[in-house]
């Protein structure tokens, strides 16, 4: 009698979850139908700079506007104020209706050094024709990530625009860092100068901090090898026998700990330093 009872009351469960869902589901159609929907597209245009762009609604990040790209964005009525930020800030206000579309258009202007995003309400033809053209260019290959691949062990590694890198290129030794503002098929954009891939010897991830972070392991694990060795002080005292002792293991736990703390650091300083594209990785993009 019991187990019919609670098979009884898991089925009751059961229809009541089914029915409150199907009941919902004009409520959330309702909810989808009392927005509007406003598309994002920046063309590709040799006037403009290559430096992609976070566009934010109320802080938060809602789309990146990029040479050649398209996001779609759902929003509630009302006026609605969009920014963006290069050297400058710059914003776009638009009213919106329920149920409509509405064709933004992304942009560069010229600037100091990297230029001021721009924003423009495209007619939906002029827009329609734009995105297209971008899906078109997409089809034909969207790059928007490099592929290091280590020619012996196969190992895989990825970078990604927003990333921070170190790179050098032929005949400079210096190693630079920046962040990565654009990946293409023959070039990439780091902190707006332009790199062709053929002209790097030395590119990979770098992520921030990683230098104290080797330097703190290295400090700390040489510091506890040279105590662990280092022989106890004999205290002063004239007309004693002392008789000192080593502590083997706690020796060899010393050693051990540092030496370990040291092959962390190097550790990370491998896989935070720039890798040669030359002879021992192999540089893809996709």
């Amino acid at each position: 009698m019991n187990i019919t009872f609670k098979l009884t009351s898991a089925f009751g469960k059961s229809l009541w979850m089914v029915l409150f869902l199907f009941l919902s589901i004009p409520f959330q159609l309702r909810a989808q139908d009392s927005l509007a929907t406003v598309y994002f597209y920046r063309p590709s245009k040799l006037d403009g700079s290559l430096v992609g762009f976070e566009i934010k609604q109320r802080d938060e990040v809602i789309g990146r506007a990029k040479p050649n790209s398209v996001f779609t964005y759902r929003t509630k009525p009302g006026e609605q104020i969009f920014k963006a930020t290069t050297e400058t800030e710059s914003s776009f206000r638009l009213t919106v209706d329920v149920g409509k579309t509405y064709f933004v258009e992304c942009g560069i202007a010229v600037g100091v050094a990297v230029g001021r995003p721009t924003f423009r309400l495209a007619s939906s033809a002029e827009a329609k024709n734009e995105i297209a053209k971008i899906e078109n260019t997409k089809r034909q290959g969207l790059y928007s990530k490099i592929i290091l691949t280590n020619i012996k062990t196969q190992k895989v590694l990825l970078l990604e625009e927003g990333m921070r890198i170190a790179y050098a290129l032929h005949g400079d030794l210096t190693i630079k860092k920046g962040i990565i503002n654009t990946i293409d098929k023959t070039f990439v954009v780091v902190d707006n100068r332009t790199l062709a891939y053929e002209d790097l010897s030395l590119i990979g991830r770098r992520r921030s901090g990683s230098g104290f972070f080797q330097f703190f392991c290295g400090f700390v694990g040489g510091g506890l090898i040279f105590s662990s060795l280092s022989p106890a002080p004999t205290p002063q005292c004239h007309g004693c026998q002392v008789e000192s002792s080593v502590d083997t293991g706690a020796v060899v736990a010393g050693v051990l700990l540092g030496a370990g703390m040291i092959g962390v650091g190097i550790n990370s300083g491998f896989r935070n330093s720039p890798k040669d594209v030359v002879t021992k990785w192999k540089l893809e993009v996709e």
